[in-house]
């Protein structure tokens, strides 16, 4: 919502009506970095109440405890015995003027090199599973070099067919596998 100025024209407009202005939280690392995403830091200052399911800062007023909507009335998927190794990228984008730079080429090397760096027998399967706006990107066939890569929207669908998740951001997807009691590692990069 913060870059797209027709929505934000419209919100503006009911506010100016006396509407409030309710945001849920859709993403898993909200209230988990010293300096907040631009789209946390925007939502929490425009909320009239912001309804989180993990957020640690509650002492702001503005925020409520939710559930996540987005994996309400999902069910528990179980790994599937021979099925395949899940490796999420992170969203990679690079924004110079973003607060936190993202450091994209460090991000993509470093994601490359965790691959490169596994054993012939469990790169046989490795399924990556790349942000889904970003399946077309050079930087995903880069990273997963002659490995498996998923066009599969939905991430339920990549777990129902996989063994273990793995992923170095600690996003949405790792939390919705570990809120699914999906086997799930965080390799965690400087």
């Amino acid at each position: 919502i913060e870059t797209d100025e027709i929505l934000r024209l419209y919100i503006a407009y009911k506010k100016n009506l006396g509407s409030k202005y309710l945001i849920s939280q859709h993403g898993g690392v909200y209230g988990t970095r010293l300096i907040p995403t631009k789209s946390e830091f925007y939502e929490l200052r425009v909320a009239d109440k912001w309804i989180s399911w993990g957020h640690g800062g509650l002492d702001n007023n503005k925020i409520v405890k939710g559930l996540n909507i987005k994996s309400s009335g999902k069910k528990i998927i179980k790994p599937h015995p021979g099925g395949r190794i899940l490796f999420v990228l992170p969203n990679i984008t690079y924004i110079p003027s973003r607060l936190m730079p993202l450091l994209p080429l460090k991000r993509i090397n470093q994601n490359r090199e965790i691959i490169n760096n596994l054993k012939d027998k469990v790169l046989e399967k490795i399924t990556i599973r790349p942000h889904p706006n970003h399946l077309r990107m050079k930087y995903v066939g880069y990273i997963a070099n002659d490995c498996e890569i998923s066009s599969m929207k939905n991430f339920s669908d990549d777990l129902r067919n996989s063994q273990l998740l793995i992923t170095t951001n600690n996003s949405t997807t790792f939390l919705e596998s570990l809120s699914m009691n999906f086997p799930s590692i965080l390799i965690l990069l400087d």
